[in-house]
């Protein structure tokens, strides 16, 4: 049984990765983060935000990538 799951996931890894590496393709994403800021800054700890990346495939071996994020911050 663990070999079909772990065989299942390695053919739909691979598949998705042939169909998104073509010249023209663009990849859209979304993730949470939560930042830890240092203590001299005086900040609350583990706030948490959205990010955003985005990327374009130049060719299906070269790709350009951007990503931000944002965490709201207050002094304590």
């Amino acid at each position: 049984m663990r070999r079909s799951i772990a065989a299942l996931a390695v053919m739909l890894v691979a598949v998705s990765e042939l169909q998104a590496q073509r010249a023209g393709t663009i990849e859209l994403g979304l993730f949470p983060t939560v930042a830890y800021f240092d203590k001299s800054l005086q900040l609350n700890q583990g706030n948490g935000g959205p990010g955003a990346r985005v990327g374009f495939f130049l060719s299906d071996r070269l790709a350009v990538e951007a990503d931000g994020s944002w965490v709201p911050t207050n002094a304590p």
